[in-house]
């Protein structure tokens, strides 16, 4: 099945990121967010892919597609996260909040005159867009060390004492040990996505999925 890029116009993709940001902040105190259940639901998103089979192709990319709906619900989790972060004064949270938002949003690329670099195009680009994680190499990198270091820090408890000594100094976030649990349940229904399916949508799909597994990870053990 062939995913083309949504028919979301920049606006609209603004407004429903907007709204997902608003919707996070206003929930975010709520108890079902605590559950290790919400953190374990969260890879299932992996799995979007495979339910669209069945929808008209017009259907399924404005979900799935490029700049779709999906990927601006990724940007207002992301944009939430943001907000929550400085509530908190989580800074790693929210460094690496605004690192993968810029990285989806194309550093307003998709809202403003913005030309992509042409060294982009010459280190082998896969989109023409002004973003590095569709970069060979760099790719696998954002999708892979980022949530590689999540599986460390949910796993904090098991860090031998001078490790965890360095963590505290330097105010790394908590995630819940949840989150290592099921990571590998995320990766193998991105895998299935992308096998039967299509692999840009297994991509978006799994962002968001990773994206609502790490906040709900780190909600879970939020004080």
């Amino acid at each position: 099945m062939t995913f083309a890029s949504s028919l979301m116009e920049p606006a609209e993709h603004l407004a429903a990121a907007a709204a997902v940001c608003v919707i996070v902040v206003a929930q975010w105190q709520g108890a079902r967010w605590r559950s290790t259940r919400a953190v374990r639901t969260a890879t299932a998103v992996a799995a979007l892919p495979l339910l669209f089979v069945p929808f008209p192709d017009a259907i399924a990319s404005f979900v799935l597609g490029k700049e779709g709906l999906v990927e601006a619900v990724t940007a207002g989790i992301l944009a939430g996260l943001v907000w929550q972060a400085a509530r908190s004064r989580q800074a790693w949270v929210g460094l690496g909040a605004v690192a993968v938002l810029l990285e989806e949003l194309d550093y307003g690329q998709w809202f403003s005159r913005l030309a992509t670099p042409e060294w982009l195009a010459a280190a082998g680009s896969g989109s023409g867009n002004l973003n590095t994680h569709n970069l060979p190499y760099f790719e696998a990198a954002w999708r892979l060390l980022p949530l590689g270091c999540c599986v460390a820090l949910a796993l904090r408890d098991r860090w031998p004492p001078p490790c965890l000594q360095l963590g505290q100094s330097l105010g790394l976030p908590k995630l819940h040990p949840s989150l290592a649990a099921v990571v590998p349940v995320l990766l193998v229904l991105a895998g299935a996505s992308a096998l039967l399916v299509s692999g840009d949508a297994a991509d978006e799909a799994a962002e968001l999925s990773a994206v609502m597994l790490v906040a709900l990870a780190w909600r879970a053990e939020e004080t």
